[in-house]
């Protein structure tokens, strides 16, 4: 299985998110607070239609648009930080 094979099928069914043209990959973080064999691989998918919130699942606790200063608490500061190294061009970190 590959990381574009994942992308197809994770994308809509994690997210109910319908991706529109290709998205860059902009890394493959591991994730080793949550098993050292944990990976997190990270598209930037601008183009999009999203009809409704995918329900809540234990991997995605909460979908939607927040503004950047008021992101849900408990977002992971692996997130955070892809956000700020995709968004404001923050140096790139290998771990999540």
């Amino acid at each position: 299985m590959t990381v574009d094979h994942e992308r197809c099928g994770d994308t809509h069914g994690l997210t109910s998110l319908h991706r529109q043209g290709d998205e860059p990959l902009h890394g493959v973080f591991q994730n080793a607070p949550a098993s050292p064999r944990d990976h997190v691989a990270v598209f930037v998918v601008r183009e999009f239609e999203w009809p409704s919130p995918a329900p809540p699942t234990w991997e995605i606790p909460e979908a939607g648009f927040f503004p950047l200063n008021k992101l849900p608490e408990g977002t992971s500061e692996g997130t955070r930080r892809r956000l700020e190294e995709i968004l404001y061009g923050a140096p790139v970190s290998a771990s999540w």
